[in-house]
Parts: C-alpha cells; structure tokens; sequence
C-alpha cells in the first residue's frame, strides 16, 4: 500500500456518468460506484482488500517492471485516497480521466479472455464466471459489458448495458460495434477503426513478447470523441485505447511463467473483428 493516503471530502466527488461497465452505484450493497473528483481525476474505490493490494502493486510497479511498456496505455496514477461516503467508507485509487478532453465521449468496455476468473478464484466464483457472456467468451475470447454512444447529428446519448452485453454472440456483435462506432450514420468513421487497430497491434506485440504478465477480468477501453467526427484532426488524438482493471493481475513471482494466451487470444479476435468492419 502507498506510505500516505490523501483525504478525501464527499462534497468534492460525484458519481462518473461516462461509467459504462463495472461495479457501479448500489445503496442496497454499500458500493458507491465510479466517482468524480472536482479536480477532474476519477476515484475507483478499492472493495476486496486482496484485490486491491493486487491493483495497487500493479500501478506502483508498472513503470519498472519487464511490462513498462504499457503504460502509456494505462491510465495515470494519482495514489490512494480516504473517502467516507454514506454508502461506503475506505480507500480508493486515484486515477487519470481518460477521457476528459472529450466533448462527446464514446466508450466501450471490452472485457479480455475467455477465462475471466484468476487461479485462485473458489470453484463458486469460476462457476459464476463461466455462465456471464457464455458465447461470446466462448467463440470470441472477450465479451462487452457495456457501452455509450453519442450520435453524431442529434448528440443524443445512448448506453448499452450488461444485459445487452449478455446478448451478444459470435454474429451479432458486429452489430455493437457498428452501433458504437455510428459507421451506418458517418463514412469517416471508419477511420477510427484504424486508429484502434494499430493501437490494439501495440499492446498485442507488448504483451506477446513478455512472459511475466497474466491478466484475469481485465478490460480494454475503446474511446472516441464524437464531436470529432468529420474534422482534420488526426485519429490519434481524438481515438484512444486504454487497458483497465488490474484487480486480479498476476506476475511471474505469482503465476506460472509463459505468455499470456487467454489475453491475447481475446485481443487477437478483437482485432479480426475490427478489422472485419472494414469491409
């Protein structure tokens, strides 16, 4: 855990309405969801104490670690804060909005491997893990908790959630990304797919060339600022790939060593996918 822990004042956060996927706000099970901060930077509160010193060694070791690499594709890291909220009191990490220059942001949870219960998990958890997303972590390796989109003419904002999620299958999930991406609404919208391809490519060749890092129920963020649609400037700064969620992350001092497979066979279809909107 960090040395010190920066106090927190509960009428300086809100909750994160661009959330999409995870633990969100629930008064009857004390989680208080994504929060906010005044000062722009988002608050994930640490619920399980084994999870959390899992995810807060991954923050605080990345940039020396054999995988350091990616961390210009993880969001920055604050440290630790001390929040008391009526629904929840305890910690929370401190990190980067990573959308935060986004006027209209679009956001997509895509949840990496077909296995997203970490070794340890109890013969429950698996069981519980194993019937979420049953087809789509089968055939494809990944599975899309949820999402937002803005459309580009109305700027009406839509979410999916896990429930559409769940619905997904091998053929109909070309259909998310369409919605997502509002290729039936702007041709030059399939300049962000390129744009995630090559940054997806990034983190595949990282992470297939290491052999320490092994990450169970972790995410990828697609993100993209609809208001940038039809403008000339450039992908790279309006479209952006982020990985999240490091609560069950394993190193080679925890975990047999060798390459990541689970992870890269989820990412490798999710670049064929892409790839296949092209088209």
């Amino acid at each position: 855990m960090a040395s010190s822990k920066r106090v927190i004042l509960a009428e300086d956060v809100k909750l994160l309405m661009s959330q999409v996927a995870g633990h969100t706000h629930d008064k009857e099970k004390s989680t208080p969801g994504m929060l906010k901060h005044k000062d722009g930077n988002i608050l994930k509160p640490l619920l399980k104490p084994v999870q959390a010193k899992t995810e807060i060694e991954f923050y605080e070791g990345i940039a020396t670690s054999p995988h350091a690499a990616l961390l210009s594709f993880v969001p920055k890291y604050y440290g630790i804060g001390s929040i008391t909220l009526q629904s929840f009191r305890g910690e929370v990490l401190i990190l980067e909005d990573v959308s935060a220059n986004f006027q209209k942001p679009c956001i997509m949870d895509i949840k990496i491997g077909r296995q997203t219960w970490d070794p340890y998990a109890p013969p429950s958890k698996r069981e519980s893990e194993e019937k979420k997303y049953m087809e789509c972590k089968r055939d494809l390796g990944f599975c899309i908790p949820g999402f937002q989109v803005y459309e580009p003419e109305s700027w009406q904002l839509t979410k999916f959630d896990k429930k559409y999620g769940k619905s997904l299958n091998q053929k109909t999930i070309r259909n998310a990304f369409s919605t997502f991406l509002n290729l039936d609404k702007k041709e030059n919208a399939a300049c962000i797919i390129e744009e995630f391809i090559s940054q997806l490519k990034r983190i595949f060749n990282i992470i297939s060339q290491q052999i320490s890092l092994h990450l169970y129920s972790s995410s990828i963020l697609l993100m993209y600022d609809c208001a940038q649609l039809g403008s000339n400037i450039e992908p790279a700064v309006w479209a952006h790939v982020r990985m999240i969620d490091f609560a069950h992350t394993f190193t080679g001092d925890s975990h047999d060593k060798g390459p990541d497979k689970n992870y890269l066979h989820g990412l490798e279809n999710l670049i064929q996918v892409l790839s296949g909107l092209k088209s």
